[in-house]
């Protein structure tokens, strides 16, 4: 498919919503930080609800996929990140959007595990 999206009960636990113990605002200035170092522009950046949407063009053909980061307060403290990635054109893309779904994902909670770590 074009679409690559977390969601509660998704067949493969890879695409679900990550649950981290740091708060949502710093996910998402973290987040902020991070998508255009990862070859992303950054679109917009919304406090709330805490929202960032990218951009990534595709190295052969210059295609654009649509990126969004949703961060929810976690209902036990901390934050819950939600990630879409869908390309703007065709009905297939390779895998690119699932990658980049997972890649955001690890970047985020490696940044939360050594948050949270140097808080203790």
């Amino acid at each position: 498919t074009h679409v690559a999206e977390t969601r509660e009960n998704h067949p493969f636990p890879e695409l679900r919503p990550r649950t981290f113990a740091v708060p949502p605002t710093q996910v998402l200035s973290f987040g902020a930080q991070v998508l255009p170092q990862m070859g992303w522009t950054l679109s917009s950046q919304q406090p709330d609800p805490h929202t960032l949407t990218a951009v990534a063009t595709t190295q052969l053909w210059r295609f654009k996929d649509d990126i969004t980061l949703r961060i929810d307060a976690a209902p036990e403290g901390g934050s819950i990140l939600y990630v879409r990635s869908e390309s703007r054109v065709g009905k297939g893309d390779l895998g690119a959007n699932v990658r980049r779904v997972i890649n955001i994902t690890e970047v985020i909670a490696r940044y939360a595990k050594a948050h949270e770590q140097a808080e203790k």
